[in-house]
């Protein structure tokens, strides 16, 4: 090896050691905190690179943040109208679920930026989660309610659902559609080539 090859190598296991030395005795020295300043510098640099990268898909971890709030608190409300006891394990479990959450969200970010430039994969994920979550806040206000609620947005959605399509079969009985008459395939009258 050459001697300037040597004497880098030197500066950087030097410069190693005195971390090792301030992290380990707290022995705070000039040239820990030259290394100190140029590895903050590195991490706030790979902090604003990895926040800027996932910029495009902070809405939905927004969103996710913001349901699983709502599902500690009505969960949280509940509990405590129920008569459950308060433990730490169901706290773990949402700040689980918001990492596990957060983490799927991403990974599926940049799978799909691998695929090709989008964030539909992404979008879809986080409608998933987000469906989880809302079902699990439905749930946990009917607890509170004693009420079915889940039940009667499902019905409603049902009873919607049907009358329109109730109301375009009769629109293609009557051969109509929304009042006025719609061309048969015998009718010439319109059609230039008899």
């Amino acid at each position: 090896m050459e001697l300037l090859q040597i004497t880098q190598l030197t500066q950087v296991t030097y410069s190693l050691s005195a971390v090792i030395l301030a992290l380990t005795f707290g022995v705070v020295s000039y040239p820990f905190y030259r290394v100190w300043d140029g590895l903050s510098s590195i991490v706030f640099q790979m902090f604003s690179f990895i926040i800027l990268y996932l910029t495009p898909i902070s809405n939905y971890i927004h969103l996710v943040i913001v349901l699983i709030g709502f599902d500690l608190l009505t969960g949280s409300y509940a509990s405590i109208k129920a008569g459950d006891k308060f433990s730490a394990a169901k706290m773990r479990h949402t700040v689980e679920k918001f990492a596990l959450y957060s983490l799927s969200i991403i990974i599926a970010y940049i799978l799909q930026r691998i695929i090709d430039d989008g964030n539909e994969l992404a979008r879809i994920v986080a409608l998933y989660i987000g469906s989880i979550e809302l079902k699990s806040n439905y749930e946990n206000i009917s607890r509170i309610l004693k009420s079915d609620i889940l039940r009667k947005v499902w019905d409603l959605i049902n009873d919607k659902i049907k009358g329109y399509i109730d109301s375009r079969s009769l629109d293609s009985t009557t051969n109509t559609y929304n009042g006025s008459s719609t061309d048969t395939p015998n009718d010439t009258t319109n059609n230039p080539n008899p």
